[in-house]
């Protein structure tokens, strides 16, 4: 009710923008002119002046706006899409300077509230096998609309998000050392929105699909061996591995 309700809105909202193609958060600091930060600060800040308690807020908030779009309940979703841009969760999913815990919150939000929505559908998949070279002209033709029609539907951002969850599963896979938890967490959440996306039918190119399969046999066999070692204490808000995060770049 509290979301629903614009005169109570603002209580329980902490306010997040993009400025200088980065994303901001209004965090008063003692004796700093501007309040506005950048969150990948976030962490650190909350850390420093008042216990990890607003980075520990904004996490459980955002985790429970995905749940309330759940299911597409529009209701909610009509009200947080205001809230949460595409551009804005777009941001801060592929921001590797934002802490992975909160990457990860971000990252179920952008599924419920801009993926798992209309107009996209589930693709019913044919239960028999045909080959490319064995498709006639005319079927060739319905392909190729299905393809348009589905691209058509898609925005610009949601077409990079693809290129960066790819990218994701690329490093995670590539990538030689151990995870921590909350790393270990984003890449799960980033492997959700990926089985989405292709339910959805937003990977219709051939070589595209060839990479996922090849990513997910990767990312499943690291999986199955890093469950056994992950340390028991993720990252902390504030804290920040020794080696680099994960990056989303190629």
């Amino acid at each position: 009710d509290l979301l629903l309700d614009e005169k109570h809105r603002d209580y329980v909202l902490i306010p997040l923008r993009i400025e200088h193609d980065q994303v901001q958060i209004y965090f008063e600091v003692k004796d700093c002119p501007d309040n506005w930060q950048p969150l990948h600060e976030l962490d650190k800040l909350s850390a420093y002046t008042d216990g990890s308690q607003t980075f520990k807020y904004l996490c459980s908030f955002l985790d429970l706006c995905s749940k309330l779009c759940l299911d597409r309940n529009y209701q909610c979703i009509n009200v947080l899409e205001s809230l949460f841009s595409e551009e804005l969760c777009f941001k801060s999913v592929t921001d590797s300077k934002i802490h992975p815990i909160l990457r990860s919150k971000f990252t179920k939000l952008m599924l419920t509230l801009h993926v798992d929505r209309a107009p996209f559908e589930h693709v019913q998949f044919p239960s028999f096998t045909r080959l490319w070279s064995c498709v006639q002209e005319s079927d060739a033709g319905l392909v190729i609309l299905a393809k348009n029609s589905l691209q058509a539907s898609r925005s610009q951002t949601l077409s990079e998000l693809m290129e960066t969850v790819l990218a994701h599963l690329s490093d995670y896979c590539t990538s030689s050392r151990k995870p921590h938890q909350s790393e270990f967490k984003l890449t799960l959440q980033m492997l959700r929105l990926l089985k989405t996306m292709i339910i959805f039918g937003f990977f219709t190119v051939e070589d595209k699909l060839s990479r996922i399969i090849e990513y997910l046999i990767r990312a499943l066999a690291k999986i199955s061996t890093e469950a056994l070692r992950i340390p028991k204490n993720p990252l902390k808000p504030g804290e920040r591995s020794s080696k680099r995060h994960l990056t989303v770049g190629s």
